[in-house]
């Protein structure tokens, strides 16, 4: 079921088949292919013939750099976790 413009109502987000992270190490792989994405992206868009707008660039990078950080984060955890185990 459906609400407004084809939107989930409120009942049913979160309740669709998507994976869960059950580990840091799983939310370290994850954090590492959105870098890799990110990376792409601004290496594909913040130059040249298809550079982007500068502040979707800056948001672009500063995201990079957000999820760079949670990265350490989930692989200090990661570690925690090895060694707990």
């Amino acid at each position: 079921m459906t609400g407004p413009n084809g939107s989930l109502p409120n009942s049913e987000i979160g309740t669709t088949s998507e994976p869960e992270f059950t580990s840091y190490a799983e939310m370290a792989e994850e954090a590492a292919k959105y870098c890799v994405e990110l990376e792409g992206w601004l290496t594909t868009f913040s130059s040249g013939p298809k550079k982007w707008p500068d502040h979707n660039i800056a948001n672009k990078r500063r995201r990079l750099e957000w999820v760079r950080k949670a990265l350490e984060i989930f692989q200090r955890g990661a570690a925690r976790e090895a060694e707990a185990a």
